[in-house]
């Protein structure tokens, strides 16, 4: 849920920021920052351990 409401916020952010030119580095920053949470935390369930935090910024579960 945490990873939605996160990128809820850039996306808006983002959308915010098209104007300048700016918002089309943060689509791109948010597309790596899901694939990299999300796949990270399915490799956990895969091994049947517990997400018990993140670290490097809040990109990779542990």
């Amino acid at each position: 849920i945490r990873t939605f409401w996160i990128s809820l916020l850039i996306a808006v952010l983002a959308v915010v920021t098209m104007v300048v030119g700016l918002g089309f580095l943060i689509w791109a920053f948010l597309a790596v920052w899901g694939v990299i949470r999300v796949l990270s935390g399915f490799l956990l369930a895969n091994d049947g351990k517990p997400v018990t935090g993140t670290k490097y910024w809040g990109m990779m579960a542990f």
